[in-house]
């Protein structure tokens, strides 16, 4: 999907762009998903591989050492890409308030901009009648 932006983007244009980031981020967590998967899957394989040569298998223990270690990597790498997934759905919930804030902004700014809640419209309006009360 992505987030369209062109050079001459309005005010409003912007706004409903902010709608765009959610979905885009929800879809690289989509895309990362069977990648953690696949990660931990590999792990655990590489992890039986050494347990087996230590157990079963007349293999040199140094052997044995570095694929434990290879599998212990593996174990970093997955929790690693957990804890980005994990972001990932953190920021696109923060993400998803962007645009409510924007509208509430917007119109909380355009009703002051319209003479809403002690504008200088709202002011005279009040000069008028009160002068027209006391004559």
């Amino acid at each position: 999907m992505g987030i369209r932006i062109t050079e001459d983007m309005s005010l409003q244009r912007w706004g409903r762009t902010l709608r765009e980031i959610t979905p885009s981020i929800d879809e690289v967590t989509t895309d990362l998903s069977p990648i953690v998967e696949r990660a931990g899957v590999l792990a655990a394989a590489v992890k039986q591989l050494a347990t087996y040569s230590e157990n079963d298998l007349p293999v040199l223990k140094s052997l044995t050492a570095e694929v434990e270690t290879v599998a212990t990597d593996l174990d970093a790498i997955k929790a690693e890409a957990e804890a980005v997934l994990t972001r990932y759905r953190a920021v696109s919930a923060r993400a998803q308030e962007l645009h409510g804030m924007y509208q509430r902004a917007q119109f909380a700014d355009e009703d002051r901009l319209n003479g809403v809640r002690g504008s200088r419209a709202a002011e005279k309006r009040a000069d008028v009648s009160s002068a027209e009360r006391d004559t």
